[in-house]
């Protein structure tokens, strides 16, 4: 048995897929930023992924109420050290790998120096959840201390009212480095999937129907090298709402294929396994499967050998450690 969320994990397979079908069309054509469904692909498959991580640590952590100031923040020091095994160093270890395979210029040092300042040269995704999951604790927290001297009703949309509404302060702040720049921009998917990912799959028909109508309009006018991510050569009426574009964008998007990983586990039993599995090997599939891009057959060859390596490197303790993050050993299940 296994209490992880399979709905959750299906959505993780999903967005996986999505990461390396996006990678493999970026890394076969050099007009990639013309191309429709790289366009299509990377107008959300970032945002879903931090969505999905999001909701994962709501998943993880369970019961919000305070338990006490003291015990608030042990907790919230216990959950920002569990995010530095399961995200930093993983985070520094692929780095370790990419400068021997990669056979860098740079000494080790130097490079681990230019890792931490860009961390768009390593796996940036992790680092920027990390700072999500501190961020997020620390604002639970503020928000307990609170509600322990004065008491409001519907707690829960307070306390996501008040994280989310942080997304807002952190854009204001100075500072692009280590990793900064693009936490500031994703941290506002993951609360939202911390608070609200429970609640998309319950929506009515008629709203569903709103947020795909919203996302299929927008992510045609989605580039990755326009202002504001608006093609304007294409639309030039965008401009009024230019600055909501890409959150807009993103979000309905990350909505959308939540609500199509939904549709999956409730039809389609065996492939709704399948993408489980995927979703609960995906940080070791998110590392790997640069190494096999553009080799024998397109998406399929690097997805299946990265999650076979995925296999391999969980049954050695050390290295499931430093690599994944985990340190108990705990079987994929189908």
């Amino acid at each position: 048995m296994t209490n992880r969320n399979r709905l959750l994990d299906i959505a993780k397979g999903v967005a996986i897929i999505l990461v390396v079908i996006g990678h493999e069309v970026q890394y076969s054509a050099s007009n990639f930023d013309q191309l429709r469904l790289f366009r299509f692909i990377y107008a959300f498959h970032m945002p879903f992924f931090i969505l999905l991580s999001g909701a994962a640590y709501s998943f993880a952590i369970g019961n919000l109420e305070s338990k006490g100031v003291g015990n608030d923040v042990l907790l919230a020091l216990q959950r920002s050290f569990k995010a530095v095994v399961r995200l930093i160093l993983p985070f520094f270890a692929w780095g370790g790998v990419s400068w021997v395979v990669g056979a860098h210029e740079q000494t080790f040092l130097l490079w681990v120096e230019d890792i931490t300042k860009h961390t768009d040269k390593g796996l940036w995704f992790l680092v920027c959840v990390f700072y999500c999951v501190c961020v997020l604790s620390f604002c639970l927290l503020v928000y307990q201390s609170i509600t322990n001297v004065v008491q409001y009703p519907f707690k829960r949309w307070m306390q996501g009212f008040f994280c989310i509404a942080a997304a807002w302060l952190l854009k204001s702040l100075p500072g692009d480095l280590y990793g900064f720049a693009l936490f500031k921009i994703n941290y506002i998917y993951f609360a939202i999937g911390f608070f609200c990912y429970q609640y998309i799959c319950k929506t009515s028909l008629i709203l569903r129907f709103f947020v795909f109508v919203i996302f299929l309009s927008g992510v045609q006018f989605w580039t990755r090298v326009g202002d504001f991510n608006i093609d304007f050569s294409v639309n030039p009426y965008f401009y009024p709402i230019a600055g909501y574009f890409p959150f807009v964008v993103g979000l309905t998007g990350a909505i959308c294929f939540v609500i199509f990983a939904n549709y999956i586990f409730n039809n389609f039993g065996r492939v709704s396994r399948f993408l489980a599995f995927l979703g609960q090997a995906s940080l070791g599939i998110y590392a790997m499967h640069y190494y096999f891009i553009g080799k024998l057959i397109p998406v399929a060859f690097p997805l299946i050998s990265s999650l076979l390596l995925t296999l391999v490197l969980q049954r050695i303790a050390v290295v499931r450690l430093f690599l994944l993050g985990s340190g108990n050993k705990q079987a994929l299940h189908l």
